[in-house]
């Protein structure tokens, strides 16, 4: 590779610059440094990546996706540039070539699943690809990503089943009674504890496949948002109905509205994604509603304000438990996060707050409906606000009884 020249050398200088002046929020600041360093040199892939966030955080989405091209354009082999593409295409509705591209996550990182690190390596030319015959091969399916993302995947368990392969599943603790009846698995494999890995090298003799779980829509040839297997999810009818006792008592005569309103701490655009506790408050003043608060994890403790009661008495407990109480409610209100996921595969009415900055790939940019799941709809916020005049309108809808 050629030494920079001084231009170039300048124009990354720049880039970083803008890339961290954006990681402080200056959107405004970083776009101009941004276009900056690509007058000095529109050559540098990571110039175009960095323009492509700007944008992005603008909300300016259609914007970013040629930078994001020419990025990989630039970096072809870079399996970074590659998955940022792959995110964007899915936003923008380009699902069969974002689903493609995106199977280069394997290669990030960052990637998550529950092969223990290296062990795919070995075995990338066992997982199938799309229009190989599935009659009768063993398949081991393993969960990846977070959560939400497995949620999303698993409405197409039943149809490759369908194709005729014998399936095997390894999940973790937490996941596996939602997956596990969703298809004649042969074997369920389960780590000891949440911190334990798969060696799917080790494993490899008694499979002809390995797939992980997001892999499913590739392979089987999904090109559009679809709602293809949904409902999958279908919580106790009795645990509903114990919840909704329990709300109904706490909120006598109202209509029950569940809230969750922090993402994944661990994400990077989880801070972005949530909502301030304390700005939802005005919900609880609503004639006829009754808030339950549905949020798990470390968020789940915080303090609340009058009117808002515990969804489960111990945070949020089990996934079949979460879902039953989820069930139970009449509307979920929610941050982009896993419990979103869970209403849209139960078929749950919803209503998603979206940051214009960290849309997830199953939101897109714009649009007031979702393609994925038809029961959430989507509230918007404006780029340049904050959440106030997002949850007036919300308290607008909740009022007025139009939710959907």
């Amino acid at each position: 590779m050629a030494p920079p020249t001084p231009r170039s050398a300048a124009a990354r200088a720049i880039g970083q610059a803008a890339r961290e002046v954006l990681e402080l929020g200056e959107v405004a600041a970083a776009r101009r440094l941004a276009a900056e360093a690509l007058a000095l040199s529109e050559q540098e892939p990571n110039l175009h990546s960095v323009m492509a966030g700007v944008l992005e955080a603008e909300g300016r989405h259609a914007e970013a996706l040629p930078h994001w091209r020419r990025a990989l354009a630039l970096a072809e082999a870079s399996p970074g540039h590659r998955f940022n593409l792959a995110l964007a295409l899915l936003r923008a509705g380009a699902v069969a070539e974002g689903l493609a591209l995106a199977e280069s996550r394997y290669d990030k990182d960052l990637w998550r699943s529950l092969a223990a690190r290296g062990s795919l390596d070995g075995l990338r030319h066992r997982i199938p690809r799309p229009g190989e015959p599935l009659e009768g091969r063993r398949i081991l399916v393993f969960t990846e990503q977070g959560l939400g993302d497995c949620l999303w995947a698993a409405r197409w368990l039943p149809a490759l089943a369908r194709r005729g392969a014998v399936l095997s599943l390894a999940a973790p603790g937490a996941l596996r009674p939602l997956l596990e009846p969703l298809a004649p698995f042969a074997t369920v494999l389960e780590p000891p504890d949440a911190a334990a890995r798969i060696n799917l090298a080790a494993l490899a003799h008694r499979f002809d496949a390995v797939l992980p779980l997001m892999s499913l829509p590739w392979l089987l040839g999904v090109s559009a948002p679809e709602a293809a297997g949904l409902p999958w999810l279908h919580p106790d009818p009795a645990e509903i109905a114990a919840h909704r006792a329990r709300f109904q008592a706490a909120h006598p005569g109202r209509r029950i509205v569940g809230l969750v309103w922090q993402a994944n701490p661990e994400s990077g655009s989880g801070a972005e994604r949530s909502v301030p506790l304390a700005e939802l408050a005005p919900l609880a003043d609503i004639p006829g509603v009754g808030l339950v608060a549905l949020q798990g994890g470390a968020a789940a403790g915080a303090p609340g304000f009058a009117g808002l009661v515990p969804g489960l008495p111990a945070g949020e407990g089990p996934l079949p438990e979460f879902a039953a109480a989820l069930a139970a409610t009449d509307l979920l209100v929610s941050v982009d996060t896993m419990a979103m996921h869970l209403a849209g595969s139960m078929g749950h009415p919803a209503l998603i707050l979206v940051a214009p900055s960290a849309p997830g790939f199953v939101l897109g940019p714009e649009a007031e409906r979702c393609g994925w799941y038809p029961s959430l709809r989507l509230l918007r916020r404006p780029a340049g606000e904050d959440w106030a005049p997002t949850i007036r309108r919300l308290a607008t809808r909740l009022e007025d009884g139009k939710a959907f």
